[in-house]
């Protein structure tokens, strides 16, 4: 089994038997501003520092591909509500200085077969940067 990376305890792997990866992912660095207007002349811009970087990606949960779809979402669902904050690592490396909170989640259910079982759930993940 390869190991791609983690976020926290959901691991990112493939092997003959399983697959779990994501793709499509971006990474958004901020810097705060504030704006202080000038009577009869142009707002001033100041900046305030570092803002907190976003990360966004997909993963697509197939059961075709070793995987429980409805578990899997599940488990990362419960990490947001409980507001679990995790290190992101790809290829053995840090994501960032910090670790990371998933601050949305959106669930594609692509395909469904009789009797209700959910054969590929696409997500998309919103982490943010916890300082």
């Amino acid at each position: 089994m390869a190991q791609i990376g983690r976020l926290g305890s959901t691991k990112f792997t493939t092997s003959d038997s399983r697959v779990l990866t994501f793709r499509d992912m971006k990474l958004k660095k901020t810097s705060r501003t504030s704006t202080h207007n000038v009577i009869g002349g142009k707002p001033k811009l100041e900046r305030a520092g570092p803002g907190l970087d976003t990360i966004t990606f997909s993963i697509d949960l197939l059961a075709s591909l070793g995987v429980h779809p409805r578990t899997e979402a599940s488990k990362l669902e419960q990490k947001m509500e409980n507001g679990v904050v995790d290190y992101l690592i790809i290829g053995n490396k840090r994501v960032g200085k910090h670790r990371w909170l998933i601050t949305g989640i959106t669930e594609d259910w692509n395909y469904i077969y009789r009797r209700g079982e959910v054969a590929k759930i696409t997500l998309e993940l919103t982490l943010q940067e916890y300082v």
